[in-house]
């Protein structure tokens, strides 16, 4: 298993969870321990371990679940492959869903299901649309949370990075988000692509099925800024959108 980098202080590495995840105790869910494809354990958020699924049930998906009756009334089912763990990747969330051993259903980033499915040479023409450098969302702050920003490192495809403001230095509280640009270009990589907006309007894109047309959508409607995007990227971004991404 490869692991990210993460060079991100607490609150950076709660707000990228919740940007995917979502808020704690907005949804129910079922939590399903794997071993080998089979259920070892499992609870529910609501009501907590549950004992009644069979002990030696093969669970080839989060979805063949949602016809138990332990899933009813269930919000998301999330299925996580502990022989895929190692050791501190426990912690690590969000590379476990996109290394494909966290599952959910409904998923917490459709894209990535539809990718996985299409043919190689497909997932890499995608690799190519994604030019390296640094990927950044400023979430900005309101009365309830401060401004938070953290940048994607992306190298042949794959974020192999996510670097925080703390780690760069930088106040992203008082910050015009223009003035990002330099500082993450320096620090970070060529800078591909930096939105902002709220945390609520930024999870929309970013967990939408199609968030290359959401981040235009939103654009448009104001709901996100896009402060820079590359000119390789914004041919990326047009194509991705004639995809249906």
């Amino acid at each position: 298993m490869s692991h990210v980098r993460i060079e991100l202080d607490f609150e950076e590495g709660q707000a990228l969870r919740e940007l995917v995840l979502g808020g704690a105790g907005e949804e129910i869910r079922l939590l399903a321990l794997l071993q080998s494809g089979q259920l070892v354990h499992a609870l529910r958020t609501d009501t907590g371990p549950v004992l009644t699924l069979p002990s030696r049930l093969h669970v080839g998906g989060p979805h063949e679940l949602r016809a138990l009756d332990e899933a009813k009334g269930v919000d998301r089912i999330v299925t996580v492959e502990a022989d895929r763990v190692e050791g501190e990747a426990l912690d690590r969330i969000g590379e476990g869903i996109l290394e494909d051993w966290i599952r959910a259903d409904p998923p917490w980033l459709p894209i990535l299901d539809r990718i996985r499915s299409w043919p190689v040479v497909l997932r890499d023409v995608l690799a190519w649309l994604l030019p390296d450098g640094a990927y950044a969302l400023l979430l900005q702050g309101d009365d309830a949370r401060a401004s938070t920003l953290v940048c994607a490192q992306v190298d042949a495809g794959r974020v192999v990075a996510w670097v925080g403001a703390e780690r760069l230095g930088l106040d992203v509280s008082v910050a015009d988000p223009a003035s990002l640009r330099a500082p993450i270009q320096q620090r970070v990589g060529p800078l591909q692509l930096l939105v902002a907006g709220s945390h609520a309007a930024v999870s929309r894109v970013v967990t939408d099925a199609h968030p290359a047309s959401a981040l235009e959508h939103g654009s448009i409607r104001g709901q996100v800024r896009i402060v820079h995007s590359s000119p390789g990227l914004g041919v990326g971004l047009f194509l991705a959108r004639l995809l249906g991404l």
